[in-house]
């Protein structure tokens, strides 16, 4: 019964055994990989750093306009402001905020104290203020 034959098949068994369970374990990885995440989030921009909107604990990475789900080591909390996990302090910007790409930019205020636009064509010497730097 304990022939060198039975061994043999035993170990044969053993190896069969093993190999399948690792073409599972190897199958099941590569699916896991290849899984896209579900999520209802929706990327503000193609890439970048974005809060999670129902929790500060967590936010996403935006590759290709696809998020991939990040949680902040514990006792940390996401600053959606600057863009990575923190403290919470009173700075702590929690949550989506409009970041300047999101906003339009105003246009600039003229500064009343500011001299006017120069023309070179009027400028005459002796009585000319115009100057290359301005």
């Amino acid at each position: 019964m304990n022939s060198v034959g039975d061994m043999i098949r035993c170990l044969g068994l053993l190896l069969a055994i093993f190999f399948v369970i690792q073409e599972e374990c190897l199958a099941s990885t590569i699916h896991r990989r290849n899984k896209r995440q579900d999520t209802d989030f929706q990327c503000p921009r193609p890439d970048g750093l974005f809060a999670d909107p129902e929790t500060c604990k967590k936010f996403y990475t935006c590759a290709g306009n696809y998020p991939f789900a990040q949680n902040c080591p514990s006792s940390l909390y996401f600053d959606d402001k600057r863009k990575f996990c923190t403290r919470k302090t009173k700075q702590l910007v929690c949550g989506p905020v409009e970041t300047p790409e999101d906003e339009p930019t105003p246009p600039p205020t003229p500064d009343p104290l500011s001299a006017p636009p120069c023309d070179p064509a009027a400028c005459v010497l002796p009585d000319c203020f115009c100057s290359s730097d301005g």
